[in-house]
């Protein structure tokens, strides 16, 4: 895709560590595979107050659970591994399901609603990046 894709989840560590980007979104933030895909997300910020924006943002989301399937936010400043700032326009982010052993969708979503399923992670799309560096 030409868009930046990529997911973190919240299953390895007490914080959301990427496991997929795309090379969009690889070259985007600056990293090879293999540093990414150990990377906490948090990473992508640069300030506390940065960093408590982007973790409601997370929390907005994943507390949602099925009443919204995505999230959509403009204009949020993030900065690649070299220190350089971009802003991301038209970001997408949904939670992740691990619904592998689910028989019925109905069941599934029974559980999502009810919390008694949670979210083993988040994903994004990102509909544009500017360098502003």
């Amino acid at each position: 895709s030409p868009f930046p894709i990529a997911s973190h989840d919240f299953l390895r560590a007490d914080e959301a560590i990427y496991i997929y980007g795309n090379k969009a979104f690889l070259e985007g933030f600056g990293y090879d595979w293999d540093e990414f895909v150990q990377l906490p997300s948090s990473k992508c910020v640069e300030t506390d107050e940065e960093v408590q924006e982007r973790q409601k943002l997370l929390d907005n989301v994943k507390d949602a659970a099925m009443n919204e399937f995505t999230a959509a936010y403009d204009n949020l400043i993030r900065v690649r591994k070299d220190g350089k700032k971009i802003l991301l326009k038209g970001v997408n982010l949904w939670n992740v399901w691990d619904i592998t052993n689910e028989k019925e969708l109905d069941d599934t979503r029974a559980k999502i609603d009810s919390g008694t399923m949670k979210p083993i992670g988040q994903a994004v799309w990102i509909r544009e990046v500017e360098y502003l560096d």
